[in-house]
């Protein structure tokens, strides 16, 4: 079963932002007091939210949307890449760990491994050189029985 804590699992350590508030939570709260103050601005001041609606015709009309969509658009934006860079953080950190076990479970056992081998290729190498001698000692012999 998987662990609820893992990245992309839905579990805490993938939602944990600012202050353990999940970035899409956060960026929700600043929508909220973005278009809040929006609203305010319209409400205390009609004059000048009827002049930015009207004012202008269709391009300000096109200028006023878009100065109350891209906050809202640049919020989400941010809570996205908020929410990308967790999850790669704990992904890094994930990855640094099972480095970390791959090297302590090799430990110093490759500088042993490489000696003791170093050792069995000395004894072959010695078993060799006495079997090649073997070997010559074994032709001299037939050499000179043959003459």
């Amino acid at each position: 079963m998987a662990d609820r804590n893992e990245p992309g699992r839905g579990g805490a350590a993938a939602d944990d932002g600012v202050f353990g508030v999940a970035p899409a939570g956060l960026a929700a709260v600043v929508t909220a007091l973005w278009l809040g103050l929006v609203v305010l601005y319209a409400a205390f001041a009609p004059e000048a939210a009827a002049a930015l609606l009207t004012g202008g015709g269709i391009a300000g009309g096109v200028v006023t949307v878009l100065g109350v969509a891209m906050p809202v658009v640049l919020i989400w934006v941010v809570a996205a890449i908020a929410r990308a860079a967790r999850e790669l953080r704990v992904e890094a950190m994930r990855l640094q760990a099972a480095l970390d076990a791959m090297r302590g479970e090799t430990g110093d056992r490759p500088a042993v491994e490489l000696r003791a081998l170093a050792g069995q290729v000395d004894a072959r190498l010695q078993e060799l050189l006495a079997a090649q001698r073997r070997a010559e000692k074994a032709l001299a012999a037939v050499a000179a029985h043959q003459s």
